[in-house]
């Protein structure tokens, strides 16, 4: 890089799968140019762990202090829910912008949250490039539309057959077409009668024929199984068309978390289609992990009254590779069939199959577990319990951990290869069924479970299922590094 004074801007989403990617690329910017300045920004609510996240990067001495800003926008503060995304993206889509226009201006921009920090933009160089999440996209179209010249990066935190499939052309099996199908049947009439925009984009993107779907790597994938639950969809419809455009129009180039070797079929499309084609750049920077997965280092020491604490008691408690993690990721989680996620974890139970049980997805709280099952896991402090959140890497790292139960997202995908822990996957939509796909049809390196069976088909399957039997990393064999 220049040994000339250079900054940056990165703009988050408020998604840890999201930004951990995002924040590893700036840290390794960082540590690589010793004249570097960061300035992130992120919503008002997701500042706390922005920084959690930076102090765990391994960045120089005073780094943080001196080349680094996190400054939190908006004065919102939603409640965790899945309208909240939208509220958080027309947040960060006001805001951030306004307060670029304030750093080109050499003036002071302040934090939003209560420590009301401000940072003094008097003697940083004027910005030249900004990574703007999928989730943040106009954030990335205005700063463009401010300064035209500033170069644009996508930051997309899933794989390259995902990156495709959300914004490649329709032989590619993406979904690029989507706003501008979506406009001709509203244009045309056709199955739009009295239906929002919104609505037509939606069956449009849900509605399946029963055809395979075509894709880069030809993993033999219905166009259905990329909604396998009977799950509504987050509001999202304009956030994704937005970041289409950004992906596709705005953007000088795109970052994604994965390797060729894990997907090289869809690599070589991508080069094809987006660089060829599009002429635009895209960066594969591996996934991005804190914890390393070859010598993890122990947990630092707690309070005993730290959340964490009672974690790693837990695990240290159990037998090696014994533990199922089940995280269903920020958003998805089977609220319209809890009675699925609750006879798992009553037959969990009955086998005596240490798990920890995370609730800290968005969708828990439209179905959270009923107090029976609450109570039973109480009782059983020795071989199950429940968690608001954990600190997922450091937990697969953990010898005692030997299986996840997942949706599936790149963050979780990723980090069950890199730490060599069993997956089992329950995907919902977006990038899921794709890493669901990629691991049990082409790497033979994990399980699916699919909404085919009665409950207790679902429970007879679960106790001679791997879940209740001594646990191998099989997912070990597919090595990315």
């Amino acid at each position: 890089m220049s040994s000339q004074p250079l900054h940056f801007i990165a703009s988050t989403f408020t998604a840890l799968s999201h930004a951990r990617p995002m924040l590893g690329v700036v840290s390794t910017l960082l540590k690589d140019n010793p004249n570097l300045t960061f300035t992130i920004f992120a919503h008002k609510t997701f500042v706390g762990f922005v920084n959690d996240e930076l102090g765990r990067s391994h960045l120089p001495p005073n780094a943080l202090s001196q080349r680094v800003r996190v400054i939190g926008v908006s004065q919102n503060e939603p409640k965790p829910s899945l309208e909240a995304l939208k509220e958080i993206f027309f947040d960060l889509t006001t805001f951030v912008p306004e307060a670029y226009k304030i750093i080109l201006q050499n003036g002071v921009v302040t934090c939003t949250t209560t420590t009301g920090k401000q940072y003094d933009f008097k003697d940083v160089p004027k910005p030249t490039l900004v990574i703007c999440d999928m989730f943040s996209p106009l954030v990335g179209q205005k700063i463009k539309e401010i300064s035209p010249e500033i170069k644009l990066i996508h930051s997309f935190p899933p794989t390259v057959g995902s990156f495709i499939r959300h914004y490649g052309p329709p032989e590619l099996g993406g979904l690029g077409n989507w706003e501008a199908e979506t406009k001709a049947a509203m244009e045309s009439g056709a199955g739009a009668s009295g239906k929002t925009f919104e609505e037509v984009a939606d069956s449009l993107h849900t509605e399946h024929p029963g055809e395979l779907q075509p894709n880069p790597e030809g993993v033999q994938l219905y166009d259905y199984e990329m909604h396998p639950q009977d799950v509504p969809q987050p509001p999202i419809v304009p956030i994704l068309m937005a970041s289409t455009r950004q992906a596709i129009e705005w953007a000088d180039g795109s970052i994604m978390p994965s390797i060729d070797a894990f997907e090289p079929k869809s690599t070589e499309a991508l080069q094809s289609w987006y660089t060829d084609e599009l002429h635009k750049r895209f960066f594969l920077v591996g996934p991005q992990l804190s914890v390393s997965p070859t010598s993890p280092t122990p947990p630092p020491s707690l309070p005993a009254d730290h959340p964490f604490t009672k974690i790693f008691t837990f695990l240290n408690s159990q037998p090696a590779k014994s533990v199922v993690l089940i995280s269903f990721g920020t958003v998805f989680y089977p609220f319209t069939h809890p009675n699925h996620v609750e006879v798992l974890l009553k037959t969990l139970l009955e086998t005596k199959t240490p798990f920890i049980f995370t609730r800290a997805s968005m969708g828990y709280a439209a179905a959270p577990l009923s107090k029976e099952v609450e109570d039973a896991i109480a009782a059983s402090p020795e071989t199950a319990m429940i968690a608001d959140f954990v600190p997922q890497q450091e937990v697969l790292a953990h010898p005692s951990l030997g299986a996840m139960l997942t949706h599936g997202g790149a963050g979780s995908t990723f980090e069950i290869i890199m730490y060599g822990v069993v997956g089992i996957f329950w995907p919902f939509a977006a990038d899921q069924p794709v890493h669901a796909a990629y691991l049990t049809e082409n790497h033979d390196a994990a399980f699916e479970l699919v909404q085919d069976q009665a409950p207790a088909l679902l429970a007879e399957a679960v106790r001679s299922s791997a879940l209740t039997k001594p646990l191998q990393p099989r997912s070990a064999k597919l090595s990315l590094t």
